[in-house]
């Protein structure tokens, strides 16, 4: 913004980001309603985590381990006595 006109073409020659990517974090910017924000990403933005993509694979993945589980089932690290390469197999 400070080096006016050619400005954005000369940022992002020098960052190697894209053009357009310049221009959106100069919106940011000047934006009052993101710079108050603690967020670093937009809502909804970001990679789903596993569990969202696939509701099944947790449970799945207890049953299959189930059988083979040692330890005390109150705390919440559990051992099984299956290799990486069984429980991959299975």
């Amino acid at each position: 913004m400070e080096l006016g006109y050619g400005g954005i073409t000369a940022v992002s020659r020098i960052t190697g980001l894209a053009p357009n990517t310049v221009r959106a974090s100069i919106r940011d910017v000047q934006d009052p309603e993101v710079q108050a924000s603690p967020r670093i990403r937009r809502p909804g933005a970001g990679r789903k985590t596993i569990v969202q993509n696939g509701p099944t694979l947790v449970p799945a993945l207890l049953a299959l381990v189930a059988p083979a589980t040692r330890g005390d089932p109150e705390r919440p690290w559990l051992w099984s006595s299956k290799s990486f390469r069984n429980l991959v197999t299975e």
